[in-house]
């Protein structure tokens, strides 16, 4: 339970008292602490919150549902006018990927296991 609530104090600690600053080294540091206790948490419950086997029916059970989401919004933002042509959309795609992925494993890993 230590790593989840320092986890969660940590995030809380960033949001409320360095979000927002130009200086936006905080968000590295908070990233990093929160990286690093899940690292830790990890390696001393030897669960590293992903399993491959696993993978392979999730990923066949989600994706149908995924894609028709995707279909879906592409969809609404055609038919709303509201899809616009980003400049870097695969560098900001990759970006979201691996914020996402890193979320996914720190809660995997450390959150939901305490």
């Amino acid at each position: 339970m230590f790593f989840t609530a320092a986890i969660v104090a940590t995030v809380l600690v960033y949001i409320w008292f360095f979000e927002g600053r130009t200086d936006r080294a905080w968000v590295y540091v908070a990233g990093a602490i929160v990286l690093v206790l899940a690292f830790v948490h990890a390696l001393r419950r030897r669960a590293w919150g992903f399993d491959w086997t696993a993978v392979r029916g999730s990923a066949r059970l989600a994706a149908p549902w995924t894609a028709a989401a995707v279909i879906g919004i592409g969809v609404a933002g055609a038919m709303a006018g509201t899809i616009h042509d980003r400049r870097d959309f695969l560098g900001t795609f990759l970006a979201l990927v691996a914020w996402g992925g890193a979320q996914q494993w720190v809660l995997q890993t450390a959150v939901l296991r305490d």
